[in-house]
């Protein structure tokens, strides 16, 4: 299936970003971070300038969960395609609303970059199929709007993902 659109660049670039990931997820000492730290509050490292203070020591000072997340280019999606390169600076109420359609981009971008892997796959053409239109619903051919991710598609997605996913996975497990 051919796609009616390019697919979204699914390569984080944090220099084209607001540092969505340092201020719109909630952090946990749980989940490895030195410290907690509420959703939509700037991360106690990040400089005015948008950029990560501790960047090249980020394990040893108890923030080894920042080295492995990827939002799979859903922060330059959302910082230059949805809100054309606004910053954190100044817009309160305006960040919270591009943290909320971050937050709803980023697991879409996750489940595409694995959908995009699996068509990598030998795969029957019904699977095959049913894979290009999940990709086609994670990449709409117009892009991602504000109001679309507000909506909260990710939920109905994630369940479709799911489900695909699992159909590939007992294709390609060994018959006993």
């Amino acid at each position: 299936m051919k796609f009616k659109a390019a697919l979204p660049d699914l390569a984080a670039d944090c220099s084209s970003c607001a540092a969505l990931c340092c201020v719109s997820f909630a952090f946990l000492q749980d989940q490895g971070f030195a410290y907690d730290k509420p959703a939509n509050q700037p991360c106690r490292h990040l400089e005015k300038t948008s950029r990560c203070a501790i960047h090249a020591d980020r394990p040893k000072r108890g923030m080894a969960p920042c080295e492995i997340y990827d939002c799979h280019g859903a922060g330059q999606y959302v910082t230059q395609t949805l809100y054309q390169g606004a910053s954190l600076s100044g817009q309160p109420k305006a960040f919270e609303e591009m943290s909320e359609v971050f937050r709803a981009l980023a697991p879409i971008h996750a489940q595409l970059a694995l959908l995009l892997a699996a068509k990598k796959l030998d795969l029957p053409q019904d699977l095959s199929d049913d894979l290009d239109a999940l990709i086609a619903l994670h990449a709409p051919a117009d892009g991602w709007s504000k109001s679309a991710l507000l909506a909260a598609p990710g939920a109905a997605l994630k369940a479709q993902h799911k489900s695909l996913l699992a159909k590939i996975k007992a294709h390609l497990a060994p018959a006993d």
